[in-house]
Parts: structure tokens; C-alpha cells; sequence
């Protein structure tokens, strides 16, 4: 038996979010169980009698609860196949549709007359059924183009010539939204263009499509405009206003017919970078904990809300929480199969952890997180490394306070005045400005020659300007704050001062 509970214990360990949580609900919050789960994951244990042991239960009792939490994990593991699969059905609607409508054309274009009619009367109908307007569009042309071959009427050709061109401006508002959605995504633009000449493009994007919000029928089109309208939001520092949009799409998707998991997932993680320039961190972590909810686990959107959680953590100052995240994360099975960016960003996440650890002198749990060194966290950064901005900022930064935290003083030295040019050539940018002003904070130690009182009389207008420059929480492209920078300087301070006790 301990084999079955080991490997089934293993897959809702590392698939389903919260899985205490859960088992709660399914073992009507039976401690026992909970203490043989708990019992024989944190253990690697060979035998039942073993477990037994390891539990403090007798044989008999123990083969019996066993019993009772292995159906319990059946079920848990059933429950997530199927959430899962409901998330999948939108997907699944596009590609079987995607597919139908390449054979339906096929066979209209060779001559065919029955084939691509049955097959254009089910693409008509995915197209309503799930607000796709395109399949919409594209099945009654050929319904509309039909009625000559088929010996049909004027008023059919009428009714489909007439729902053609209405369903054919749904889906070219549907393409203008995901043009908008493009054109700002482009990274040549972000890098080479001035901030503001892109908010201003976002702004001529929004109006243009503010006309169709909440009338056209396309499940796409709402997903591009909210996101569009919310990064514009959150880019100028609007974080009530854009609250109010990520809200207002929640509303909207809540309200449909088919399976919306997805984009209800992406929706309310969205709410964090809002939370955070708030400052309202219990709104920022219930809006996190609804999108895992509705994120499969293992999936995209499970480790961006992961990600965002993280964020959020770090700037709540539950460092405890931030630090299981890391390791649930980064543990997690299909962790190894994301993108090598995902998985660096992790990998940076850690070294931050790590670096609060050390400037407050607290030992991490054991095997909680690897030891990163300065030199070798260098060459582990090869994606972002390459980059000059976003999350290079956040490399450079924590580079330089690992040499700090090893002791390394003449290195420190260098690389401080490498961060000046640094500074200088990649940080001025006006979106920069916080990051920009952090290692001017940490020019001052040398200048100060590592003396705490004229390092805290030096960087004392510092942190006035840093804190009343604006806090963009989602400005990846020019800064990224781990940890905020005023706490961050508060750990800086406190590591100096116990280092002189």
C-alpha cells in the first residue's frame, strides 16, 4: 500500500495548489489523516511498517487510514483531470474549429456542395457558442455563397449575406484589437521608442476600440482590449483605474455560457502589480489565490500567478511565504519544461531570497534554498544577462550585494563603479528612475568609505526622492523591485551596522 500512497501522494503534491486545503475538504478536516499525509511525504518510507512506525499508529489502525487517504487521493487526483479538462474546452473549441474551417474552404474551393454546408452550419454554430466571430463570418460566406449551387432563395441568400457582413466587422474589430495588442508588445518599439510616444499610441488604440467594448461577440476581442486598457493603466501609474478594469473583465467573463477559466485566471493575477502600488496586499493575495483556483496546476498561468504571488510576498514582507512559494515552484513537476527565462526568473527570485536571508541574519531552513555566490550566480543568468534592462537591473543589483555579503570589499569596489557606468549608459531612462536612484544609494559606500554614519548622512536626500518617485510595480521593461528598494536599503543598513558590532 505505501507504494500506491507514495506515488499518488507525489502527483497531488506537485499538481494541485493548496493541497492541504483540499485534503481537508475531502477528509472532512480529519487530523489524523492529515498527520499520515504530512507523515509520509516528508519521509521516504520503504514499507507499511514503516509508515505504521513513523505515523506512532498500530499496523491495523494504520492499514485502515491508509485505506481511507488513498481514496481520498484518487479523488483529489480525479478532481484536478477534471477541472482541468473544463479549462481545456475554450482550447480545445479553437483548434477543432481552427481545423473545420481549413477543410471546410478545401472542399468549397474544389466544387463540393453538401460536404463544406454541414461543415459551415457546425463552424456557424462554435462561432456563436463561443464568440468566435471569425468561424462566424467564414461559415456564412460559403453559406451565403452556396445558395446558387444548392437552388436556394433570395431571402436566404439575404439573411446570410446580411449576418455575414455584421459577423465579418465583429471579427475586424477582433483583428484591430489584436493588432493594438502586438504593435505595443513589440520589443524593438518598448526599447528604442520614448515612453511616452508608446503611452500615446496605447491611449489612440483604446479610443478606437472603446466603441465595440461589451457589443461586439468576440471572447478574443475583450481578452486583448482589458489587457491593453490594464497594462496602459498600470503604466501610468493609475492602479485604482486599472483594479477597476481587471475587474470589470472578471464581471464579463464570469457572465459567459462556456468555460472562461483561463482568462479568469490571467485576470486576477493581473490585479497584483495594482495591489501592490496600493499597498493593499490582503486584496493583492485573494485576487492571487482566485486565479490559482481557476489555473491548472503546472500550467502557464499557474506559475505567472506564482510569479505574481512571489511579488507580492516579497513587498508584504511575508518573506516566510515567498520562500515556499520559491520551493513549491521550483519543485513543481512541469517546472523543468518552462522556458529558460521562467525558469532564470526563478532562479533570480532565489538569489533575492537568499540575500534578504543573509542582510538579516537569519539561517533558511535546511535544503530551503541552494547557496549562491556571487560570481557563479553571474554565469547562471545567461538569458537575462544579455539583456541591458527589466530584470538585468535586478542581476546587477543582487551580483553586487553578494560580493558585499562574501566579504569582498576590492571586488565590491569594482564592481560598484562598474554599476555607475552602468547607470549612467542603460538607467537613464526616465521609466529608470527608482532603479536609477538605488545605486546611487549604493555609490555611497565607498564614497563613504564604508562608514555607516556618513553612508546614512550621504543617502538620506536619496531615500527622500526615492520615496516620493512613482512606484511602477509592472514596469518590467526598466526596472523590476524584488524587493522594494527602501527596504532593501533598510536591510543594506542593518547588515552594515551588526557587521561593526
Amino acid at each position: 500500500m505505501i507504494k500506491e500512497l507514495n506515488d499518488l501522494l507525489h502527483f497531488v503534491k506537485t499538481s494541485v495548489w493548496r493541497d492541504e486545503h483540499l485534503l481537508r475538504f475531502f477528509a472532512d478536516a480529519d487530523p489524523e489523516l492529515r498527520h499520515l499525509y504530512q507523515t509520509i511525504w516528508k519521509q521516504n518510507l520503504a514499507g507499511d511498517a514503516d509508515a505504521a512506525r513513523a505515523a506512532g499508529l498500530g499496523l491495523t489502525t494504520y492499514k485502515k487510514q491508509a485505506s481511507r487517504l488513498r481514496k481520498i487521493l484518487r479523488r483529489m487526483s480525479i478532481f484536478f483531470d477534471e477541472e482541468k479538462a473544463k479549462v481545456d474546452a475554450t482550447v480545445k473549441n479553437y483548434v477543432e474549429g481552427t481545423l473545420e474551417l481549413a477543410l471546410m474552404n478545401l472542399l468549397h474551393m474544389r466544387g463540393y456542395r453538401h460536404a463544406p454546408l454541414s461543415i459551415a452550419k457546425r463552424l456557424y454554430r462554435r462561432g456563436l457558442d463561443y464568440d468566435v466571430p471569425a468561424f462566424a463570418a467564414e461559415a456564412l460566406r460559403v453559406l451565403k455563397e452556396s445558395v446558387i449551387s444548392v437552388k436556394g432563395t433570395i431571402q436566404q441568400f439575404d439573411e446570410y449575406s446580411t449576418d455575414y457582413w455584421t459577423y465579418r466587422a465583429h471579427a475586424e474589430a477582433e483583428e484591430r484589437a489584436a493588432d493594438c495588442f502586438q504593435r505595443i508588445k513589440l520589443p524593438l518599439r518598448q526599447t528604442k521608442g520614448p515612453q511616452g510616444d508608446l503611452q500615446a499610441h496605447t491611449r489612440q488604440c483604446l479610443q478606437a476600440l472603446e466603441p465595440f467594448k461589451g457589443k461586439t461577440p468576440s471572447y478574443l476581442f475583450h481578452v486583448y482590449f482589458y489587457i491593453i486598457r490594464g497594462n496602459y493603466l498600470l503604466e501610468t501609474a493609475d492602479f485604482s483605474a486599472a483594479l477597476d478594469n481587471f475587474d470589470e473583465a472578471i464581471r464579463y467573463f464570469k457572465n459567459k455560457r462556456y468555460p472562461v477559466g483561463n482568462s479568469l485566471a490571467m485576470f486576477y493575477y493581473a490585479k497584483v502589480p495594482a495591489c501592490i502600488g496600493l499597498r493593499q496586499y490582503a486584496e493583492g493575495e485573494k485576487a492571487v489565490l482566485a486565479s490559482l483556483d481557476h489555473a491548472p496546476n503546472g500550467s502557464h498561468n499557474f506559475f505567472n500567478a506564482c510569479e505574481m504571488y512571489f511579488y507580492l510576498a516579497m513587498h508584504a514582507g511575508k518573506y516566510a511565504l515567498a520562500l515556499e512559494l520559491y520551493q513549491t515552484t521550483t519543485r513543481q513537476r512541469r517546472f523543468s519544461n518552462l522556458r529558460p527565462p521562467q525558469r532564470e526568473t526563478w532562479h533570480i527570485f532565489g538569489a533575492y531570497i537568499f540575500i534578504l536571508y543573509q542582510l538579516k541574519g537569519w539561517a533558511p531552513p535546511e535544503n530551503s534554498l541552494p547557496a549562491f555566490r556571487s560570481f557563479r550566480f553571474a554565469n547562471e543568468t545567461p538569458v537575462y544577462g544579455q539583456d541591458k534592462s527589466g530584470m538585468n537591473v535586478a542581476i546587477q543589483i543582487a551580483f553586487t550585494l553578494l560580493l558585499l555579503l562574501e566579504d569582498r570589499k576590492g571586488d565590491v569596489l569594482e564592481r560598484i563603479e562598474a554599476l555607475e557606468k552602468y547607470r549612467s549608459r542603460y538607467l537613464h531612462h526616465p521609466g529608470a528612475g527608482r532603479s536609477n536612484l538605488f545605486i546611487r544609494i549604493l555609490l555611497q559606500l565607498p564614497k563613504s568609505n564604508f562608514q555607516i554614519p556618513v553612508f546614512q548622512q550621504k543617502i538620506a536626500p536619496l531615500l527622500k526622492e526615492l520615496s516620493a518617485a512613482p512606484h511602477r510595480p509592472a514596469n518590467q521593461q526598466y526596472e523590476l523591485e524584488i524587493i522594494p528598494y527602501e527596504t532593501l536599503t533598510g536591510l543594506l543598513l542593518e547588515f552594515l551596522m551588526r557587521g561593526k558590532g
